[in-house]
C-alpha cells in the first residue's frame, strides 16, 4: 500500500514539474517575444541612444509629462500628474552621469490659495525666476527660486497664470499641452488626435502644400516688463501635426514628439527657416502671422519608443521624456522604459 502511495506521489510531482516547466517556458517566450517585438523596429534608435537617468516617480503613481533643462543650474525639471488624484509634482534631477541616480527632490504643487493642484500637469519650461506649467487653457506660473530652495516633499504654490484665450471668455482658446522656451521666446501648443482629444475646429488649416493640420502652437516673446515675463499677444502661430506631446528648438531646427497609446513614437524634425507663411490667422483674440510645419519644412522622421512626451536638446543629443514605464501604463517596465535616453540623431 505504501509503495502505491509513493508511486502516486512521484507521478504527481512529475506532473507538477512539467506544469511548472511549461509555465516558465511560456513566460520566457512571452517576455522575449515582447523584447523582440519592441526592440527590432527601433534597432537604430537604441544603437544611437544612451541611458541618461532613471525617470523619477515611476513607481509612485507619477505620470511624467513635462521636461526641461536649466544650463545655469545644470539640472532637469520633470513635471507630471498623479494617476490616483493626489498633488501634481515637479521633480528636480541633477545633471550627473550616473544612470541610476535618484532625483534631488520632489515638490508638490498647490493652487494660489493652498489647495492641492491635482490637474493634468503638462509641459514645463523655465524663464528666469519663472517656471511655466501647461494645463488646460492656462500656463500656470511658479517661482523657480521657491522650487530651488524647497525641501524634498515640500509644497509650492503657483503665483498666478496666463490664459491662452481671448479676453472674451467665450472666445477662441488654445489648450496648453506643452511649453518650451528658447532664445527669448515661449512656445505653447495643443494636442489633437482626432478622437478623444480634439482641438477647436477653427484651428484646422490646409497648408499651401496641401497638408491638413488640426492643431496650433503659439509663439510669444519673453518680456521682462510683461506679467510673468510673457508678452500679451503671440507673435506667430504654427499649424502643427496631430499628437504633438512636446517640442524643442535648436537654431532653425524644431523637433516635435508625437505619440499616443502603445504605438511607436515619432519625432518630426522641421526647418523653421523653410516654414511656409500661410497668411494671417485669428487666434486667441489676435490676428497673428501663420506658418506651417508640413512637408515644405519637414526634414526627417525618427521612430522611438512609445509614449514620448517633452524633449530637451543638449550637447548635440535629443533627450526624450516618457510615461511608458509609469504605474498607469506599466508596459515600459519590462523593456527598459524607465530611462530617459539621450539620442545622437546623426546615427539614426
Amino acid at each position: 500500500m505504501e509503495e502505491v502511495k509513493n508511486e502516486k506521489l512521484e507521478k504527481t510531482m512529475k506532473v507538477l514539474k512539467i506544469v511548472m516547466l511549461s509555465i516558465l517556458i511560456f513566460v520566457g517566450v512571452v517576455y522575449y517575444g515582447i523584447q523582440i517585438w519592441f526592440r527590432l523596429p527601433m534597432t537604430s534608435y537604441y544603437n544611437a541612444s544612451t541611458k541618461e537617468f532613471v525617470i523619477p516617480g515611476l513607481n509612485d503613481n507619477f505620470v511624467p509629462q513635462g521636461f526641461c533643462y536649466d544650463e545655469k543650474e545644470t539640472q532637469y525639471l520633470v513635471s507630471g500628474y498623479d494617476s490616483t488624484g493626489k498633488a501634481s509634482s515637479i521633480y528636480v534631477v541633477n545633471d550627473e552621469k550616473d544612470e541610476e541616480k535618484v532625483p534631488t527632490k520632489r515638490v508638490a504643487l498647490a493652487k494660489k490659495n493652498g489647495d492641492v493642484f491635482d490637474g493634468h500637469a503638462g509641459g514645463v519650461a523655465i524663464n528666469g525666476d519663472f517656471v511655466y506649467l501647461a494645463n488646460g487653457q492656462r500656463i500656470y506660473v511658479f517661482s523657480y527660486d521657491e522650487i530651488k530652495s524647497a525641501q524634498n516633499g515640500a509644497t509650492v504654490k503657483y503665483l498666478g497664470y496666463k490664459k491662452i484665450q481671448s479676453e472674451n471668455e467665450d472666445g477662441d482658446a488654445v489648450s496648453a499641452s506643452f511649453v518650451h522656451t528658447y532664445n527669448g521666446k515661449l512656445y505653447v501648443g495643443e494636442f489633437h488626435d482626432g478622437g478623444k482629444y480634439k482641438a477647436d475646429p477653427s484651428h484646422k488649416v490646409v497648408t499651401k502644400a496641401g497638408d491638413t493640420r488640426n492643431a496650433l502652437m503659439l509663439e510669444y516673446e519673453l518680456d521682462d516688463s510683461a506679467p510673468y515675463g510673457i508678452a500679451i499677444a503671440p507673435t506667430r502661430v504654427f499649424a502643427i501635426p496631430n499628437k504633438v506631446q512636446g517640442v524643442c528648438v535648436d537654431g532653425d531646427t524644431i523637433y516635435c514628439s508625437t505619440s499616443y497609446g502603445l504605438a511607436f513614437s515619432e519625432i518630426y524634425r522641421y526647418d523653421l527657416s523653410k516654414a511656409a507663411n500661410e497668411g494671417v490667422k485669428a487666434v486667441v483674440g489676435y490676428d497673428v502671422p501663420l506658418y506651417s510645419l508640413d512637408r515644405t519644412s519637414h526634414v526627417k522622421t525618427y521612430t522611438t519608443a512609445p509614449m514620448a512626451e517633452e524633449l530637451v536638446y543638449k550637447d548635440g543629443k535629443l533627450y526624450i521624456m516618457s510615461e511608458f514605464a509609469c504605474n498607469k501604463y506599466i508596459m515600459g517596465k519590462f523593456v527598459e522604459g524607465k530611462y530617459c535616453y539621450a539620442t545622437d540623431l546623426t546615427k539614426m
